[in-house]
């Protein structure tokens, strides 16, 4: 009993995000026909899908910008410091 109430609890306080981006893209008439019959048959609107891929691909990606934001060092810079430890230590 307390798992339901829970889960109206938090259903009750998500909201959707207002949405407030158009997107246009130009695609082949013939791809999108068939994107759109997919999402038919999975009951899903073609611009929920669209949002859902491009999560995932956020997602995905993301990993990579951050290491550009802080960049690990690379292979020369870690064999400079190992070489560094080495000579201190002889």
């Amino acid at each position: 009993m307390q798992s339901i109430m829970d889960t109206q609890s938090v259903s009750m306080s998500w909201q959707p995000m207002k949405k407030s981006k158009d997107l246009r893209l130009r695609i082949e008439p013939d791809l999108y026909d068939e994107f759109a019959i997919v999402a038919q048959d999975l009951g899903m609107p073609v611009s929920q899908i669209i949002r859902r891929l491009m999560t995932q691909f956020v997602d995905q990606n993301s990993s990579e910008r951050q290491n550009t934001l802080f960049p690990l060092p690379t292979v020369s810079a870690s064999r400079n410091v190992q070489n560094t430890v080495r000579s201190r230590s002889e």
